[in-house]
């Protein structure tokens, strides 16, 4: 799930990389969006397919894949999650830009300054 500018341009634009990078994987697009507010929509991107394919195609790490691409991709444009699982948490790290790691370390020390939710999860230890 990414968050955006609630403008249709926007909107057309995570489409367009979404319904891409999944066809690209053989998966078809599942993309549901909600305005959160008049300023900001989200996107809740689902990869669907059937666990008990019989077709000898490792289902499970193609999803794992795309998923990766479609991170990198998103955040390539400039959407960055709003929800990740535990997994992506350090390809987030390795892969977003200084401002938004620095947003991050902001927020973590305003709600956690002593460090004792999560160490560790959710941003780097570098400095930005």
């Amino acid at each position: 799930a990414v968050v955006a500018p609630a403008e249709g341009e926007h909107a057309r634009r995570i489409e367009k990389t979404v319904t891409d990078t999944l066809t690209s994987f053989d998966f078809e697009g599942g993309i549901t969006f909600t305005l959160l507010s008049e300023r900001c929509l989200d996107a809740v991107i689902s990869i669907s397919f059937n666990r008990h394919s019989t077709d000898n195609i490792d289902w499970d790490q193609k999803a794992i894949a795309c998923r990766s691409q479609l991170y990198k991709s998103l955040l390539q444009d400039g959407y960055f999650p709003y929800r990740l699982d535990i997994s992506m948490m350090q390809y987030l790290a390795e892969h977003s830009c200084p401002q938004y790691e620095q947003v991050l370390q902001e927020l973590k020390h305003i709600f956690d300054a002593n460090n004792l939710l999560s160490p560790g999860r959710y941003i780097t230890h570098r400095k930005v």
